[in-house]
């Protein structure tokens, strides 16, 4: 089972060096009350307490037992670049891998791969999870994890082939339906999906306040049009008004001219 939500947006990390989006396997958390404190130590004046960061720059001590991000925590780690302060470099945290970011792409640790970790003996909703260990349609042509991916494929020891060369055997774990994958719904993950139903709703109103601001526009123009009509259709009658009592004035003083001439004779 997978919950994919409506994207409209893609939201990001607001950390300069990174700019993850949940594709890339890691959760992000609203900066909330915390972010002027936040914004401070990534020099950033911009930040609101409805901006992301992602969970690779919190320890994990700043989480709470539901995955989410404790009120008073702040970023510490990777705020440079893919490391952080001390050059720490992100390994797999599955039993007998460790490989580094440097050998292979690493996927975040996730609420949902609970079940599958507890068949491997280990905690694979924190750390990293290496591509190994997810099946080749899993991941997209740029590198990131598809929605509602799991990691089925569990590396299981290294041995000596007899040449001396290192080889790596890969078991391959379904989950089936007597077994079935629960997704843990975190608050973060709630808030994302409350989140993008709201924006939905904003956006069908939006849109409905659109074609009604059409309507009226386009009920302006015409009265517009008609303002026009009736303005034109009064300057013709104006002129025409004029004309006749010009025609007036001159068969008036004709009329005159007449009767002076009626009178001396």
């Amino acid at each position: 089972m997978s919950v994919q939500s409506a994207n409209f947006r893609k939201k990001k990390c607001i950390v300069p060096s990174c700019l993850r989006t949940t594709d890339d396997g890691v959760r992000l958390h609203r900066c909330g009350d915390n972010f002027a404190k936040i914004g401070k130590i990534l020099g950033r004046s911009t930040i609101t307490k409805n901006s992301y960061i992602c969970s690779l720059h919190f320890e994990e001590s700043c989480f709470t037992r539901k995955g989410g991000l404790c009120p008073e925590a702040v970023p510490t780690r990777f705020l440079d670049g893919p490391g952080d302060a001390q050059g720490d470099v992100r390994r797999c945290s599955v039993p007998r891998c460790s490989r580094t970011e440097n050998e292979a792409l690493l996927f975040k640790g996730r609420q949902a791969f609970r079940s599958i970790g507890i068949e491997a003996g280990a905690d694979l909703t924190k750390g990293w999870i290496c591509d190994e260990h997810f099946e080749e349609e899993c991941i997209d042509d740029r590198g990131r994890l598809k929605p509602g991916s799991m990691p089925t494929r569990v590396a299981e020891v290294r041995q000596d082939d007899g040449d001396g060369t290192v080889v790596k055997h890969i078991s391959v774990r379904t989950i089936h339906g007597s077994n079935p994958v629960k997704l843990i719904l975190t608050d973060d993950i709630v808030e994302d999906i409350v989140d993008d139903l709201e924006e939905v709703d904003t956006r069908t109103e939006n849109s409905n306040l659109k074609l009604q601001l059409r309507r009226a526009h386009e009920e302006i123009e015409s009265l517009k049009r008609t303002i026009s009509l009736l303005h034109s259709d009064i300057n013709t009658k104006r002129s025409r008004i004029q004309t006749l009592e010009e025609e007036l004035a001159q068969a008036t003083s004709s009329w005159r001219q007449f009767e002076v001439r009626i009178v001396n004779e």
